[in-house]
């Protein structure tokens, strides 16, 4: 308590509600993030094959009587982080921003060459009477290099703003997800009927960048910024225990997720 007291006495951290100090060496805020969601996803060459071979139960809820089309169904998500910014000099700070996504709505759907059958959307997490199922939420760790323009006044006003870019990396891990698969690979070593979903690693690192105004208000700033974001390699588990034999995850080479982040941060 005494350091941070004292900290604060030298201005070196600026937090929320408590007067924006732009001189601050360390800022601290709230920001939340809508996302635009989707996995970007390559096909392997006989995927009709691999999957009609395996889709041979009529009785089976996800049974779709031969597969016409796979393809990444567009989503919306929601989360909330909180804005570190360290101050390294007038023109560059570094921001880290750990975040926790509370909604998470991606999916991927499969379609049915019957025109009497419905297209399915696969998940992350569905139980056997589901077929709409569900995902993991995460929690992401984002770290950025912010460059940042000269201060301008916004018309003759006493606002002001600043532009910036931004580029970095963000580590994204799923909750809950290891726990959920050995439950899951614990049915099926039994032989106890179990679903067949995307099966995700646990974790994954984006490569991200993004663009952004800071601007300055009576006593906090506030920053609307975009991002766009896509993971540096494939997030699909296609070696896991639990996609053998399934007939979601066989037609699959590869996936990526992309995010577009579209936020307002509070300082």
């Amino acid at each position: 308590m005494l350091s941070i007291t004292s900290l604060l006495a030298q201005k070196f951290v600026s937090l929320p509600f408590s007067g924006y100090d732009e001189d601050a060496v360390v800022q601290i805020g709230f920001q939340y993030n809508y996302i635009n969601q989707s996995y970007q996803i390559k096909l392997k060459d006989n995927w009709k094959q691999l999957f009609d071979e395996l889709d041979d139960d009529p009785q089976d809820l996800t049974y779709l009587d031969g597969l016409r089309s796979i393809r990444n169904k567009e989503a919306h998500g929601f989360s909330i982080g909180i804005p570190v910014d360290v101050k390294w000099n007038d023109k560059l700070s570094i921001n880290f921003t750990p975040s926790f996504n509370i909604l998470n709505s991606n999916s991927i759907e499969y379609a049915s060459m019957n025109p009497e059958i419905n297209a399915l959307t696969r998940k992350t997490k569905h139980i056997l009477s589901d077929v709409q199922g569900d995902n993991f939420n995460s929690f992401e760790f984002p770290v950025v290099l912010k460059f940042l323009s000269e201060e301008k006044r916004i018309f003759k006003s006493d606002t002001k703003y600043r532009g910036y870019i931004l580029g970095g990396v963000r580590l994204t891990r799923w909750t809950g997800i290891i726990s959920n698969y050995n439950q899951q690979s614990t049915e099926k070593i039994n032989n106890r009927a179990h679903t067949e979903v995307l099966v995700l690693k646990p974790e994954y690192m984006s490569w991200e960048a993004g663009f952004g105004f800071d601007i300055f208000m009576s006593y906090f700033k506030v920053s609307p910024e975009v991002r766009f974001s896509q993971s540096i390699h494939n997030v699909l588990s296609n070696n896991h225990f639990l996609s053998k034999a399934n007939k979601f995850m066989a037609p699959i080479d590869r996936g990526l997720i992309r995010n577009i982040y579209f936020s307002l941060i509070f300082q």
